[in-house]
């Protein structure tokens, strides 16, 4: 069935893939698309109605909206974010939720934590 639809049959993880990789027609099919573009940025499409769960990661995560509206939760606050909104800072290990209001479109930047030298000092 790879053949036929143009795409290969072993998936490439995220942090590896290119826009080109994944055709646009994949897009249409109401699933969340992830492109790595660099190994800390990624361009995420998130069709309307795309809920995740509440969960949390243990790097830190500027998210800036591009095009949509995304309703994301945390600390029991509730925003709405969309692309006049200011990069909003999501905190290492600090759980939230996701809800796309519409077809959104958001860049996604990792920031690992900061490791402490021998010294004490931040590095």
């Amino acid at each position: 069935m790879a053949a036929a639809t143009g795409r290969s049959s072993r998936a490439r993880p995220a942090s590896s893939r290119s826009p080109r990789d994944v055709p646009i027609r994949s897009l249409a099919t109401g699933r969340r698309a992830v492109f790595g573009l660099a190994p800390d940025l990624l361009l995420v499409f998130k069709p309307r109605g795309h809920a995740e769960p509440p969960h949390a990661h243990p790097h830190g995560q500027v998210l800036r909206v591009l095009r949509g509206r995304l309703l994301f939760e945390s600390g029991g606050k509730k925003r709405r974010l969309g692309p006049s909104s200011p990069a909003y800072r999501v905190r290492a290990g600090a759980e939230h939720a996701t809800l796309a209001l519409e077809d959104t479109w958001l860049a996604v930047e990792r920031k690992p934590r900061r490791s402490r030298s021998a010294s004490g000092r931040s590095s």
